[in-house]
């Protein structure tokens, strides 16, 4: 049977105007106006005025008494009344629903079985990081998060009625959320997550940036100690020690050479192939990785997750990043590995941990939901040094490279860039190391639209060696990355005097010249002129047309390529004119 609610709050009682009311202010009044005469001697002789101030001070007490206490009684009506309405608009509802019987009527239950009650929206509210309100349906504030407290002050107090008109601070952005049930939550977000994104993003490139330029200038001075080197393996004899200190000097410099270039690539951008793909795939990939490298007893639990959408990704890469991770953190020991994954809504900030857990966010997620892979190790967790050198793309790939004549495998951080993610680390001293890489999950599907052809790659191993010659160091640093991805051998130099000495001492050292329209204190034409009055047979190409000289036609240039670069076309020219005995 429906439970009827107390008929007390279901009549309409009137508000009673009388009583202590009316009877309390007078007699307060009738006490202060006779207390004021009391304490007035000096207004003897004056009775007139001493009972006009009299009678004056009880009227306003009694006024503002009065005004007080009417304030307050209606104010508890109008609540009393909301209450009623709404527990009567309930059984009006639940005696029309024909879903509900007898039995679900009389246990009292007022909300859908999946519906949130208010206490899990006001915990739920506390979790969020962003200041947020609850409002009821009537527009009356029903909860506030501390945030919210903080930011508005008393127009976030429960049990006033919320004013749209409420400034804000200036750097939240807002968001107005409709509840099923009626009600709504508005949100005021701190883009301060994305802003700090975005700075660990630039902060990535920088240091990436700064890494290729060391590694240009080292390689240069190398080049050139190998040059003189390579002149001193040919003119000693065979056999001596210096002819042989001569070799071991070569010997170095191609590994460190080889060495740079490799430590260098785990900081750069590299293509992935993005594909729908399951949580349970990367999973079980990542098992798989980790069962072949660990010892068979060691202890590996996987929760598969069958209920969560694809994302876009490359399975192989991102569970080959959580493997090498797992097994790199776990060391030689006999921890036990853990391998999850759940839907995150974007809402909790991830680099927030309960008390005794220490957080590493190397790249943060953007506020939208992803799926989040968490890697557990039940061992002690490195000092936060030793994971940032981990995790860290230089460092990471800087120490790979050393341990292995191979590319090295890119570092978790990289892979989450490439697949517009996060990761974020957690640790502590008793419960080990917590993992937790996002991957953001597909907007809309758009329909599916056939590939376009994809140009003829260049060979993806040549073994040549470039001269780029540029006076802007931006635009030669640039074109010697692009070049070294190939595994061609650069040298970069900003004046054409430099680049015709270097020439002249080692004729036979570089198989082309990339000149640039202006050389310093020459023309990119004019220093081809004179190149190839030294080596005729030596391959030059002329990036851009310089300025007074719209004609190149009379350049013996043999390649000349117009800006804005096709850095594609210049690898396959590059490719064409390098000796078919240093290309294979």
């Amino acid at each position: 049977m429906i439970q009827t609610p107390p008929p007390d709050l279901l009549e309409d009682k009137p508000v009673r105007l009388w009583g202590w009311n009316v009877v309390a202010p007078v007699v307060l009044a009738l006490g202060v106006g006779a207390g004021t005469l009391w304490l007035a001697p000096a207004a003897v002789g004056r009775e007139t005025l001493s009972w006009i101030v009299a009678v004056s001070i009880g009227l306003a007490a009694a006024g503002l008494l009065a005004a007080a206490t009417a304030h307050g009684a209606l104010r508890r009506r109008e609540r009393d009344q909301r209450r009623a309405q709404a527990l009567a608009a309930w059984r009006a509802d639940a005696s029309l629903d024909d879903s509900l019987d007898d039995a679900s009527l009389d246990s009292g239950e007022t909300v859908p079985e999946n519906a949130p009650s208010l206490d899990d929206l006001r915990v739920l509210l506390h979790a969020l990081e962003d200041a947020a309100v609850l409002l009821d349906s009537d527009g009356w504030v029903l909860a506030a998060n501390p945030a919210a407290v903080a930011a508005l002050g008393a127009a976030a107090a429960p049990e006033i009625r919320w004013d749209d008109e409420t400034i804000w601070p200036a750097a939240l952005v807002l968001e107005r959320l409709s509840l099923p049930g009626g009600g709504a939550v508005i949100v005021g977000r701190d883009p301060l997550r994305e802003r700090l994104r975005t700075m660990q993003l630039e902060n990535m490139d920088a240091m990436a940036e700064l890494a290729g330029a060391i590694v240009h200038d080292v390689n240069n001075t190398l080049g050139a100690i190998a040059g003189y080197a390579d002149f001193l393996v040919t003119d000693l004899p065979d056999g001596s020690p210096q002819a042989d200190y001569a070799a071991r000097i070569l010997r170095a410099i191609d590994h460190n050479k080889s060495l740079l270039r490799r430590a260098l690539s785990g900081s750069r951008a590299a293509p992935v192939d993005m594909r729908p793909t399951t949580a349970d795939h990367v999973l079980g990939s990542a098992a798989a990785e980790l069962r072949a490298a660990l010892p068979p007893d060691a202890a590996l639990s996987l929760r598969e997750a069958p209920d969560l959408p694809a994302v876009p990704g490359n399975a192989a890469v991102l569970a080959h990043g959580l493997a090498l991770l797992g097994a790199e953190l776990r060391g030689t020991g006999d921890a036990a590995l853990g391998l999850r994954a759940m839907l995150w809504d974007g809402t909790v900030n991830p680099a927030v941990a309960p008390a005794g857990w220490q957080v590493h966010a190397p790249l943060l997620p953007r506020r939208r939901p992803h799926v989040m892979f968490e890697l557990r190790i039940g061992v002690a967790p490195r000092p936060i040094p030793a994971l940032r050198a981990t995790l860290d793309p230089l460092l990471a790939t800087r120490n790979k490279a050393r341990q292995a004549d191979a590319e090295p495998p890119p570092a978790l951080t990289s892979v989450a860039r490439w697949h517009d993610g996060g990761l974020v680390v957690w640790t502590h001293p008793a419960e080990g190391t917590l993992v937790r890489l996002f991957v953001p999950l597909a907007a809309d599907p758009a329909p599916r639209v056939p590939p376009e052809p994809k140009p003829e790659a260049p060979p993806a191993a040549l073994r040549c060696h470039v001269l780029v010659v540029d006076d802007d160091p931006a635009m030669g640093d640039w074109l010697a990355i692009s070049l070294e991805r190939l595994g061609c051998e650069v040298a970069v130099c900003e004046s054409g005097g430099e680049a015709l000495e270097i020439v002249m001492d080692e004729p036979e050292s570089f198989d082309v010249v990339v000149a640039g329209p202006s050389a310093g204190g020459m023309t990119g034409p004019a220093l081809i002129v004179r190149l190839k009055a030294l080596r005729p047979e030596l391959s030059c190409v002329l990036c851009g047309e310089p300025a007074g000289e719209p004609h190149v036609g009379a350049v013996p240039a043999d390649l000349f390529l117009p800006r804005p670069l096709n850095i594609a076309g210049l690898t396959r020219a590059v490719a064409t004119f390098a000796p078919a005995e240093r290309s294979r």
